[in-house]
């Protein structure tokens, strides 16, 4: 899980283990097909060992395990490394967890947001927990930094005004967006100090600070952030399925129509349908695009960019500097000087 998380955010970097740790600074970094296959061996282990369920919910499970896996064949498939051959492999471990049957995508989106739901929703596959009753380092901060200002929040993190203006209309919209506040003026995010919208999957941290609350009671909260959903699993086999087989199949089609249909609750002239038999591109078009509006402020864009190489394209109007190497970040100069087989990547 987390060298996952660092190859996508630095490329080449040693892989450390028990057994070598004490030598960590003598360690070489290893290329990513090197990483990605480190990764496979530890999370084969994992989802062979690891049980269906849990007594106590949050742990990650055999299914977070296999939702793991799909992911990272998936970005195996792309950029840098872009072997195509896994594609395939993301398809049925996605379609694994799929056949299983356990589960299934909420009615309404909205709901996945409430800090009640999160051990009870049928779609959680695996996230980060956090508790207001437990130690601070254990405890969501999010409801307070993802708050206005005029709501005695931190106006630490909010939502750029053209993602906000691209995204589709309906209920799906109304569950991600924060735009009228709780400050008892009903100030709109266009009149507010930053004069941009705020996000809403994270506002509700139970006793800290409910959905419509507006001062906080405090910023330790009993908040979550999602790494695996069934809806981020459907979309993975889309897009595998679509890639490995040459076009969207039926089963295919399916899978992201059965986002899109909970996106608008079923109103098909709000949100349609995509239709049978689309192209291969335009269908990998689709999918991408709606990775973008369900699984918003989940981490996952940024990292969709860099696998399909849309880094520079996505960004170029607003931040004319792009470059492709800014697909990776620099690797912090205080590590490379700590250990000198560690290497600067390019650009940087």
């Amino acid at each position: 899980f987390a060298f996952f998380y660092l190859t996508r955010w630095f490329g080449e970097i040693p892989i450390i283990t028990s057994e070598n740790q004490l030598k960590a600074v003598e360690v070489e970094q290893s290329s990513v097909t090197d990483i990605y296959e480190y990764i496979v061996t530890d999370l084969t282990f994992a989802e062979t060992n690891l049980p269906l369920t849990f007594p106590e919910k949050g742990r990650p499970t055999k299914c977070a395990a296999k939702a793991l896996l799909a992911e990272v064949f998936l970005t195996w498939a792309g950029w840098p490394v872009k072997d195509e051959s896994k594609y395939a492999l993301a398809r049925d471990k996605a379609k694994e967890v799929m056949d299983l049957n356990m589960y299934e995508l909420e009615p309404h989106q909205a709901d996945l947001w409430l800090s009640a739901n999160k051990f009870t929703n049928k779609e959680f596959i695996f996230f980060i927990n956090a508790s207001s009753g437990a130690a601070r380092t254990a405890s969501s901060i999010n409801h307070q930094g993802m708050r206005p200002s005029e709501e005695g929040g931190w106006d630490d993190i909010m939502t750029e005004v053209r993602f906000f203006e691209a995204f589709p209309e309906g209920p799906r919209k109304d569950a991600s967006f924060w735009t009228v506040f709780s400050d008892g003026h009903n100030t709109t995010w266009q009149n507010s100090l930053v004069k941009k919208p705020f996000i809403a999957k994270y506002r509700d941290a139970g006793a800290a600070a409910t959905l419509t609350q507006g001062a906080v009671s405090s910023y330790a909260g009993d908040g979550f952030f999602p790494i695996h959903r069934y809806a981020d699993v459907l979309l993975i086999y889309a897009e595998a399925a679509n890639m490995a087989e040459g076009g969207p199949s039926m089963a295919a089609t399916d899978a992201i129509n059965l986002v899109r249909r909970r996106a608008a609750e079923n109103n098909q002239v709000l949100y349609p349908d995509l239709p049978y038999g689309m192209t291969k591109t335009a269908f990998d078009d689709a999918v991408i695009a709606e990775r973008a509006w369900e699984l918003a402020f989940e981490a996952d864009r940024w990292f969709d960019l860099v696998r399909k190489e849309m880094v520079v394209s996505a960004n170029i109007d607003y931040f004319p500097w792009v470059k492709p190497t800014h697909a990776w970040l620099p690797k912090p100069q205080v590590e490379i000087e700590l250990c000198p087989k560690l290497k600067q990547n390019p650009g940087y």
